[in-house]
């Protein structure tokens, strides 16, 4: 599957994660939208059609799970992936499966470790 096209929305309140990201993904060949918390991702999606939403947990005002929780009930299959460093903890993970994130990354992260999220919360959108 060719990555051209994908549009992918990074939402991330540290502009240096956000850069990094987002310069990776377009050397892979998807096209990226920035955001810099819940509420501006939110936003964008009313406006851009995306493909998948990349969204850290942690951020000021509405948060990872918060967001993933709007997108599905707004965009049920709109792919969802969140990162974080606080992952860890077993009931994070258990509320972030609940409101139906596709795939979770754990901070630190490799790049094709990335790669593979998004290929899973890709396939979830794609038609059976």
């Amino acid at each position: 599957m060719s990555n051209s096209g994908t549009l992918i929305l990074v939402v991330d309140d540290e502009l240096p994660v956000r850069e990094m990201v987002c310069s990776f993904l377009s050397r892979k060949g998807y096209q990226t939208v920035e955001a810099v918390e819940g509420q501006a991702a939110l936003d964008v999606l009313q406006t851009t059609s995306v493909d998948l939403v990349l969204t850290d947990l942690r951020m000021p005002g509405m948060d990872g799970v918060s967001l993933t929780r709007a997108i599905k009930e707004r965009y049920p299959s709109l792919g969802t992936v969140v990162m974080s460093g606080y992952v860890a903890c077993e009931e994070l993970r258990d509320e972030l499966e609940e409101v139906g994130v596709d795939a979770i990354l754990e901070k630190p992260f490799m790049p094709e470790e990335l790669l593979a999220a998004l290929a899973i919360a890709l396939a979830q959108g794609e038609p059976k």
